[in-house]
């Protein structure tokens, strides 16, 4: 059936707004017309929209050049290096803002530098700044320029075909390999061979809680927070288990014809989502040991290794009963329909685990750390016990 290429064109604009990019104006604007109603600045609209737009326009522009370039620099392990830290750049960009002023409280930028530094040059255009509306103009038309070359570069991609991609041809005999460090090695190669997955497990299991940990470091009270962050770390790690099951990509629909069941699955995602989480314990033992002493340190070791081995175990077993009965490929929105709702619920609940075991040290400090420490070990304890439970539950095939 013959199809414009104009609407071909729509279509893959459509993809970006699809995947998240009509988020980016609509996290701005509701705020701009609230800011100019309270202030009574009416300029605070248009700027606002501008800067919403612009940074669409960005934000689209970088991430079809990113899909340009993906499909040739995936033999180089070197490249995919590369393209993971661009990734993981972009995502924690806002994380870095947040933990640069706690690692410098007292730094700060002058007002003549944040009138010109996009996108914070969009308040002073507002104002009616000279060199601030210039800086906004530029940026601007950057982040035009960037998406004009960006979807002309995926487009180029697009219509030239496959048919130069280089297929390498296996040799030699089959073998499937079901100990238990194959499978671990194998989930491994699936994520280093895709970076913007590799990254955003990296940042959702380690950047995100490095910034969460930063934003409670508190001076004295950063020892006496060491369990309860733990335990929050802990059953924050075992959420990223659907992470892995994705990764699987097409090479899930193999999986149906093979003597896999759910909870042999289960176990194998829940092993490497444990191993993701190991930088985020090693961080927290980090901090128990420089703001307290060694004690502080192992307990918070204890506490997240027991937690975490709980959580992955529970949050993959949810995620493998909730995968599609017949041969399908694994993604997002068919892990969706029956993990997403449980997920957002076992979040919630780790929160309020936390908020429970840290409000002793809220309110008494020092005298609070006992109690603190005492729910925490309590609750990961817990955690562990729910994984283990799950082992024990009737299996099934796959």
């Amino acid at each position: 059936m013959p199809v414009d290429e104009w609407d071909l064109r729509i279509a893959l604009l459509l993809v970006g707004v699809y995947l998240g990019g009509a988020s980016v104006p609509f996290l701005v604007i509701p705020g701009v017309i609230v800011a100019s109603l309270y202030f009574k600045m009416w300029g605070l609209i248009f700027w606002g929209l501008v800067e919403a737009f612009s940074v669409l326009l960005l934000a689209f522009g970088i991430g079809y050049i990113a899909g340009s370039l993906g499909g040739k620099y995936t033999r180089s392990l070197f490249l995919r290096g590369v393209q993971t830290a661009v990734w993981l750049v972009f995502l924690s960009l806002a994380g870095i803002l947040q933990i640069v002023p706690q690692l410098f409280p007292g730094a700060s930028l002058p007002r003549e530098v944040l009138d010109v530094l996009p996108p914070f040059s969009f308040g002073g255009a507002v104002l009616g700044l000279g060199p601030a509306i210039l800086s906004s103009a530029i940026f601007v038309v950057a982040g035009a320029l960037v998406f004009w070359y960006g979807a002309s570069r995926l487009w180029r991609m697009a219509g030239s075909g496959l048919s130069s991609v280089p297929v390498s041809t296996a040799g030699g005999r089959p073998l499937l390999r079901s100990g238990f460090f194959e499978p671990l090695l194998k989930d491994l190669k699936l994520l280093a061979r895709n970076p913007r997955m590799l990254a955003y497990v990296v940042y959702y299991m380690n950047v995100v809680p490095l910034m969460i940990i930063f934003s409670f470091m508190r001076g004295s009270k950063t020892a006496l927070m060491i369990p309860s962050l733990s335990l929050f770390m802990a059953g924050f790690a075992g959420a990223g288990a659907g992470y892995f099951y994705v990764a699987e990509g097409e090479g899930s629909l193999l999986l149906y014809v093979l003597p896999v069941t759910r909870g042999w699955l289960a176990r194998r995602k829940a092993a490497t989502c444990l191993v993701f989480s190991l930088p985020t314990m090693a961080i927290i033992a980090t901090l128990g040991y420089v703001f307290g002493e060694p004690s502080i340190a192992v307990t918070g070791i204890i506490i997240f290794l027991l937690g975490a081995i709980g959580s992955s175990l529970a949050f993959s077993f949810l995620a493998a009963r909730g995968l599609p009965r017949s041969p399908a490929v694994w993604t997002n929105e068919t892990l969706r329909e029956g993990y997403a709702g449980a997920q957002i619920i076992g979040i919630l609940f780790v929160v309020g685990l936390f908020l429970v075991s840290a409000f002793p040290v809220f309110v008494s400090e020092a005298q609070g750390f006992h109690s603190s420490l005492l729910m925490a070990l309590s609750a990961s304890m817990a955690f562990f016990l729910l994984g283990l439970a799950t082992i024990k539950v009737k299996d099934e095939p796959l």
